[in-house]
């Protein structure tokens, strides 16, 4: 099923014969291998392609519903939509379907994914606001408008583009009656067309992030290493308890389970970011929080893929973020499977 991590692949990318990789995972051993002067650790990639070797036959089920992720944080500039694009395009890698909704209006996801430029965006196709405003007036959103507004980017995914102009139109949807519920219900007809349903969020308490929340299977945040953003992680934890409340008033509400947190832009090497992150990892263990084990450290690539308009593990397949955003995928992917293989058993 995955693309990246069967045993052919896995021997390729590690350099290593077939017989090995499958006496590993006969034993269910996961060493440490050197790489480019790197040491990697191959136990999520083996285990991942252990269950899907597995399971394949499951997945292969095509009434199984996208599952929802929204990436998280009140705090801005900590590479959220860096991690939505990576995390989209690495999904895709996998065998999964991805559809990647840009939820900010200063469209930055969308100008990552696609090197679409403002000017471009506003002219030529429909947007997430034409989107929400035709469920808000017709609750029905058209064939020929999800048409419109579904782009495939290069990089494996599809998305739904965002632009300065939602935020004019941000009054008129919130006059909406169950304003928090817009985006689940346009997303619950295109359930049936993925795998992933990916949403990058603005940093915002508002309209945009309950949106997302309601509509979300699942929760991710991203938060760097320095006193704001951890600040912004308790900020969000609290606005994910309080939407989870909320929710449960609703029929049908989406599970809203936090995968977990993920640190980035991390400068291990320096005193402030090593006690930061120590900070995070008591709030975390406090409130049951999983951290997950890859950091993706600073690294002057994700900000030159940037620029390209690439995600990381196109621009260099090499670099610590590419290695880190690689077990952050698969990790999700493990997870969300995982659990589904666990409710399709009733366990």
């Amino acid at each position: 099923m995955s693309k990246i991590f069967t045993i052919t692949n896995l021997a390729k990318e590690y350099n290593i014969d077939i017989a090995t990789i499958r006496n590993w995972l006969k034993q269910e051993q996961f060493p440490t291998i050197k790489k480019n002067n790197r040491h990697y650790s191959t136990s999520k990639a083996i285990e991942y392609s252990k269950f899907i070797r597995n399971q394949k036959h499951v997945f292969s089920d095509k009434k199984i519903k996208a599952k929802t992720l929204t990436i998280t944080n009140n705090k801005g500039g900590v590479q959220k939509t860096t991690t939505a694009v990576n995390i989209s395009s690495l999904l895709s890698e996998l065998d999964n379907k991805v559809l990647l909704i840009d939820f900010d209006g200063q469209g930055n996801a969308s100008e990552y994914a696609l090197g679409l430029s403002e000017k471009e965006n506003l002219d030529t196709i429909l947007t997430l606001k034409d989107i929400l405003l035709e469920e808000k007036n017709s609750a029905n959103v058209k064939k020929e408008s999800f048409e419109k507004a579904i782009i495939k980017s290069d990089f494996g995914f599809d998305i739904i583009t965002n632009n300065i102009l939602f935020n004019s139109a941000r009054s008129e949807l919130e006059s909406s009656s169950a304003k928090e519920l817009l985006l689940k219900r346009v997303l619950e007809r295109l359930e049936n067309d993925y795998d992933y349903i990916i949403i990058d969020t603005p940093p915002t308490l508002a309209f945009e992030q309950l949106n997302a929340y309601f509509a979300s299977d699942y929760l991710l945040i991203v938060s760097n290493a320095d006193h704001f953003s951890r600040a912004g992680i308790e900020q969000t934890y609290e606005l994910i308890k309080s939407a989870k409340n909320q929710n449960s008033i609703y029929a049908k509400p989406k599970s809203m389970k936090l995968l977990g947190l993920v640190m980035t832009d991390v400068h291990v090497d320096t005193n402030v970011h090593k006690y930061n992150i120590e900070k995070v990892k008591e709030y975390c263990l406090e409130h049951d929080i999983f951290i997950f084990e890859e950091m993706v450290k600073s690294t002057v690539k994700v900000k030159e893929a940037i620029e390209l308009n690439e995600p990381v593990h196109k621009y260099d397949p090499t670099s610590l973020a590419t290695y880190a955003y690689f077990n952050i995928a698969l990790s999700i992917d493990l997870s969300v499977k995982k659990e589904y293989i666990k409710e399709k058993l009733g366990l």
